[in-house]
């Protein structure tokens, strides 16, 4: 009987050809790869990917597919369906692995049985991004914001078939552009599925913010808008915990912060605010 494999990795991308390479490139440093599987869902309308994962055939367990619906969350619930591994993983078209980032997710499997596993970003300095640096912990929907990685996320197979995988009205090329990693976990703690991170279980990721110019106006904006929307979503006593503490932060932000920096804050603030009411306005009139 063939062994099972422990993890697929599923990448949904567009546009992107040599951080495919990349990201492929960092799998080979891998020393147990052969319990890794690559999912790559392939949204491009060309042939692009074809020679790059011809190159790694022979190196690496590779499934490709063709999906020609641009959205982010259609293509991973259709990478999904085809995983072999007991767990799922999650990586962004732009990122690469870290040679001990297998074994820290094994690490974290053996000593804590999660159900889901999130991990930190660091850049390709080996900086933090956001506040990935906070330490290793169990989830909870008072402590989850700020560690919610969609890069550096693991779940097992079992669970995102149970909880209905990723929700495609949140992520990219949906009406809320971000937050389905957020939102997949507010279902995933409604039935008490143990969620643990830790910041020791790294990926690299392309630093896009700051410069604060008009791409990072709009994706505070985007992001805030469908964090704001999974909060209302899932309207609790909790949740409005959380909402009033991220509006307290935003003021204090706005306090301190002056220029580019402020305005940047604001777009945030004001997103979380017109999402949350967004979300309610729309569900009402259903």
């Amino acid at each position: 009987m063939a062994k099972e494999l422990l993890l697929s990795v599923i990448v949904a991308t567009v546009g992107r050809d040599e951080e495919i390479a990349h990201f492929l490139k960092s799998i080979v440093t891998i020393s147990t790869i052969d319990d890794i599987e690559l999912i790559i869902v392939d949204q491009n309308e060309d042939n692009r990917l074809v020679p790059i994962i011809q190159q790694y055939n022979n190196q690496l367990k590779i499934v490709h597919l063709k999906c020609r619906k641009k959205h982010a969350n259609k293509a991973r619930n259709y990478g999904a369906s085809f995983a072999s591994g007991k767990w799922l993983g999650f990586a962004d078209d732009d990122c690469t692995y870290q040679v001990k980032t297998f074994s820290e997710f094994q690490r974290i499997i053996i000593e804590q049985q999660p159900d889901i596993i999130l991990g930190g970003v660091v850049d390709f300095e080996n900086h933090y991004i956001g506040r990935a640096n906070q330490k290793q912990t169990v989830i909870t929907k008072r402590n989850v914001l700020g560690k919610v990685f969609e890069a550096n996320m693991y779940i097992e197979k079992s669970v995102f078939n149970r909880i209905g995988g990723f929700c495609e009205d949140f992520g990219p090329g949906s009406s809320y552009f971000a937050a389905e990693g957020l939102e997949l976990l507010f279902r995933a703690m409604k039935q008490n599925y143990k969620i643990y991170y830790n910041h020791r279980l790294l990926v690299n990721h392309p630093r896009k913010i700051p410069p604060y110019n008009q791409y990072a106006m709009t994706t505070s904006f985007q992001h805030s808008f469908a964090t704001g929307a999974v909060l209302a979503k899932f309207l609790s006593a909790e949740t409005m915990y959380v909402l009033l503490k991220m509006i307290l932060f935003h003021w204090v932000k706005l306090a301190v912060f002056s220029g580019l920096r402020r305005k940047y804050v604001f777009q945030a603030y004001k997103g979380t605010i017109n999402g949350f009411i967004t979300y309610l306005m729309r569900k009402r009139r259903l």
